[in-house]
């Protein structure tokens, strides 16, 4: 676990950050988990039925910020150990209930170092079906993540689905202006990448919380059945310490 510095390190930049979540048209309990904390953001999409999806995303993205990557000297690393942290995580408790037996969840998670040499940079750490992109100075959005599932099939890659976890790690600079957007499979199912990136496009002015609130209730108004949960976080610059 990497732990905060003593003494300030503030990276140039910072996360200003918005999330919300909406129950799909399924019906049950809201599967989805996310988090939002000083230079994380994280998603997360139980599987596994109910109760035990619920828990698996829970389990994974408290777990994950509970590791505090964003603090680590090595931000690659440290999203690495705190991935694998919450596997085993996961996989424990679906030993210890019966009724968990099965239970997985997708994650993704962005970090922005906070010690200053790590701060120019976004850190990625990606498994399942959900998405993140980053929209350099608000304009055209780019997906950093390619979905480990079969088009409207299985998952091909979860947390808690085996023992070792495999998750794409890597990093991406940014700059003041740019914005990041994580999202659960409940927009991507209901709107095509064309018509995601036209609304991106349109909410491109609008605040973290504004865009989350009207990217939540695109879904809804397309018929999302899935759970959706939208994470909205602009790069803004750290105010000067002199």
């Amino acid at each position: 676990m990497a732990t905060e510095p003593e003494q300030t390190t503030a990276a140039p930049l910072r996360l200003a950050a918005a999330g919300r979540t909406r129950r799909g048209k399924r019906g049950g309990p809201n599967e989805d988990a996310f988090v939002v904390v000083d230079g994380l953001l994280a998603v997360s999409d139980g599987v596994g039925g109910e109760a035990a999806g619920q828990i698996a995303s829970t389990l994974t993205v408290t777990t994950v910020a509970g590791f505090r990557p964003q603090y680590a000297e090595d931000p690659l690393e440290g999203l690495r150990r705190a991935v694998e942290r919450a596997n085993r995580v996961v996989r424990t408790r679906a030993r210890e209930e019966p009724t968990w037996l099965g239970m997985a969840c997708t994650l993704d998670v962005v970090i922005l170092g906070r010690q200053h040499n790590t701060g120019e940079y976004l850190t990625v750490a990606h498994v399942g079906d959900s998405s993140v992109w980053l929209q350099p100075g608000r304009g055209r959005p780019r997906a950093l993540t390619t979905p480990h599932a079969i088009r409207n099939g299985p998952l091909l890659n979860a947390v808690g689905l085996a023992d070792e976890i495999e998750a794409d790690i890597f990093s991406e600079p940014v700059r003041a202006g740019d914005r990041v957007v994580l999202a659960s499979d409940g927009i991507t199912k209901v709107m095509t990448p064309e018509q995601l990136d036209g609304l991106l496009g349109e909410l491109g002015s609008e605040p973290p919380e504004r865009a989350a609130d009207a990217l939540v209730e695109a879904a809804l108004l397309a018929g999302a059945r899935d759970d959706t949960t939208i994470v909205v976080a602009d790069l803004v610059s750290e105010p000067s310490s002199r």
